[in-house]
C-alpha cells in the first residue's frame, strides 16, 4: 500500500482558515479585524499627522521692530522660535527677516534676511533644516545662508513674497531688485545644494515689465513660473526667458499652483470696482471663473485670499463684506471663508468674525483689515487663517477643522483655536 503524502504546513494553514466550528469562525473574525483594523488605524494615524505650522510674527513699537519666525502644533502646543531679528529705528542697527516659507516636502523653511537700517533690505536667503528640530530646541536644525549676487536685494513689495519653492524642494525662485535702482527686477533660481544663483529672466523697469509683480508660483512641471503683475497674468515656460501674457487685467493678486498638475494655477483679479473673481487656468489654456463676489445695494464684498486644497478638489476663499450700519456713519463688517469646487459649487462656509465701526462709513477705519494668509494643513483636515482687525501687525492666527465646512454658512460653531496675535504670514 502506498504511503500517504505528508500534509505540508501551507496546506494545514489553508485548511485551518476554512470556515468550520463557531469557535474557529470567531477566531477568524478576530484575526481579520486585527489585520484590517490595525491597517486602517495606522493609515488614519499617518493621514492625520501634520508638521508644525510655521508663522511669522512681528511687533512694532515707536523704537523698534521685532520679527520672529516660529512653529506650533495644530493644537496650539509646542510653540518654538526658528529665527528672530530686531531692528532699532533710531540707530538703524540690527537685523531684519521676511516670512518663513515651508518647502513642499516640509524638510526646510526658507526666508530672506540681512542687516537693514531701513527695515526693508534683505540680501541673504536662509534655509533651515527642519529634520533636526526637537521639542523645545528650535535651533537644532542646521542653517544655511546664501548671499544674493552683489548689488541685488530681495524684492520688498508689501504684497509679494520674494521666494517661491520649486516642487522638488531643492530649488527656490527668488525675486530680486537692484540696490541702486529698485525699479529693476530680476527672477533668479537658487539651488540649495550648491548655493548657485542662476538668472531666469530680467523683468526690467516700469509697470509693463513687471516691476509691480504681486505674486509668483512655480508650477508642477518643476520649471515653469506663473506670476501676476500690474498688467495681469504671465507665464515663463520651461527653457524660456520671455514671459508670455496669459490674461490681461489691471488688478490681479495672489497666484497658486494647482497640486497634482503640471501646468495648472489659480489666481484672483478685481474685474471692476465692485467685483472680484477667482480663476483657474493652465500655462497654455484660457481662464475659467471659479468664484465671483456678488454685491448688492449698500453692501461691498471682496476676495481677500484663497488657498487650494492639498488634493486639488476644492478652493477655500476668504471674503470680507461690509455695509452701512443703523446710524449715519456706522459700518458693519464681517468675514467669511467658503470652500468651493472648480465649478463654483459651495461646499460649506464659516463666518470668521464681525465688527461694527461707529465712524467707518464716514471715512473711519472700517472693518477688519485684509487677511494676509489662508492655508490648508497637508492632510486637508485643518485650515489656518489670519483675522486682521486693523493694521497688519494686529492679525490673529486661528486654526479650524475643515469638518466645519460640511454645511453652508455655519455662522455659529465652537470657536477656532487661537494660536497667536501680531502674525502677518503663515506657511503649512
Amino acid at each position: 500500500m502506498p504511503k500517504a503524502k505528508k500534509q505540508s504546513n501551507k496546506s494545514k494553514l489553508l485548511n485551518w482558515l476554512k470556515p468550520g466550528s463557531p469557535r474557529k469562525n470567531i477566531l477568524l473574525f478576530m484575526l481579520a479585524f486585527a489585520i484590517v483594523g490595525g491597517g486602517y488605524m495606522a493609515y488614519k494615524s499617518f493621514a492625520a499627522s501634520n508638521p508644525p505650522l510655521v508663522y511669522t510674527q512681528q511687533t512694532i513699537t515707536s523704537e523698534s521692530a521685532a520679527t520672529n519666525i516660529l512653529r506650533v502644533n495644530v493644537d496650539g502646543s509646542g510653540i518654538a522660535s526658528i529665527q528672530s531679528a530686531v531692528t532699532t529705528f533710531a540707530s538703524g542697527s540690527g537685523t531684519y527677516i521676511t516670512d518663513g516659507k515651508y518647502s513642499p516636502d516640509h524638510n526646510f523653511v526658507a526666508w530672506t534676511g540681512g542687516t537693514d537700517p531701513n527695515t526693508t533690505f534683505t540680501d541673504t536667503v536662509y534655509i533651515s533644516d527642519t529634520t533636526g528640530y526637537t521639542s523645545g530646541n528650535s535651533k537644532a536644525g542646521s542653517l544655511k545662508a546664501f548671499s544674493l549676487p552683489v548689488g541685488e536685494m530681495a524684492a520688498t513689495s508689501p504684497t509679494t513674497d520674494p521666494i517661491a519653492w520649486y516642487p522638488d524642494s531643492r530649488q527656490i525662485a527668488v525675486l530680486t531688485q537692484d540696490q541702486a535702482n529698485p525699479a529693476n527686477y530680476k527672477l533668479r533660481l537658487l539651488n540649495i545644494s550648491t548655493g548657485a544663483f542662476t538668472l531666469i529672466t530680467t523683468l526690467g523697469a516700469g509697470p509693463t515689465s513687471g516691476a509691480n509683480l504681486n505674486s509668483l508660483a512655480v508650477l508642477g512641471d518643476d520649471k515653469s513660473i506663473a506670476y501676476t503683475d500690474s498688467t495681469g497674468v504671465k507665464v515663463i515656460k520651461a527653457g524660456s526667458t520671455t514671459p508670455v501674457q496669459r490674461k490681461t487685467a489691471t488688478d490681479c493678486g495672489k497666484i497658486e499652483a494647482q497640486p497634482g498638475t503640471q501646468t495648472g494655477f489659480v489666481y484672483t483679479c478685481a474685474v471692476s470696482n465692485s467685483t472680484s473673481k477667482l480663476f483657474s487656468q493652465s500655462s497654455t489654456g484660457s481662464a475659467t471663473t471659479i468664484y465671483s463676489t456678488v454685491n448688492v445695494s449698500g453692501q461691498s464684498t471682496h476676495i481677500i485670499d484663497f488657498a487650494v486644497s492639498p488634493d486639488n478638489t476644492q478652493v477655500a476663499v476668504y471674503t470680507i463684506s461690509s455695509n452701512k450700519g443703523a446710524t449715519k456713519c456706522s459700518l458693519y463688517t464681517w468675514g467669511d471663508i467658503q470652500t468651493v469646487s472648480y465649478t463654483g459649487t459651495v461646499f460649506g462656509s464659516i463666518q470668521t468674525g464681525t465688527r461694527t465701526d461707529a465712524t467707518g462709513g464716514c471715512g473711519g477705519k472700517g472693518g477688519p483689515g485684509p487677511v494676509d494668509n489662508l492655508v490648508w494643513s497637508p492632510d486637508g483636515q485643518y485650515m489656518a487663517y489670519l483675522d486682521g482687525i486693523t493694521a497688519q501687525q494686529n492679525s490673529t492666527l486661528y486654526v479650524v477643522p475643515t469638518s466645519l465646512f460640511a454645511s453652508v454658512y455655519a455662522s455659529t460653531y465652537t470657536g477656532p483655536t487661537k494660536i497667536a496675535d501680531n502674525v502677518y504670514d503663515i506657511s503649512w
